[in-house]
């Protein structure tokens, strides 16, 4: 198969997996991210003493959900994009040989 039909196929795999993978993909990232800084400055205000015992527990339990959150989500989305990727490469090695 020609490198055009292979590109016009990514194109095709791009347009219908972009809003469940690279929104999977971007949410997550930023809510890891966003959890990640939110429990490192609990853990740097908590150890200067500036919020006090319950409040730094639950702020870096949020911190720490949301980055959990988030790497799940990422890579759910890569997972999923790449799958579908690899379906794409073989289908058109098949074609390929044919």
């Amino acid at each position: 198969m020609e490198y055009k039909e292979l590109r016009k196929k990514f194109r095709i795999l791009c347009k219908k997996e972009k809003r469940t993978c690279y929104n999977f993909i971007f949410l997550g990232s930023f809510l890891a991210i966003l959890g990640f800084i939110t429990a490192i400055i609990t853990l740097i205000l908590a150890k200067r003493f500036i919020i006090k015992y319950p409040a730094y527990q639950y702020l870096f339990g949020v911190g720490s959900v949301f980055a959990i959150v988030g790497l799940v989500l990422y890579f759910i989305g890569a997972i999923t994009f790449n799958n579908d990727l690899k379906n794409i490469i073989k289908i058109m090695k098949e074609r390929n040989d044919e």
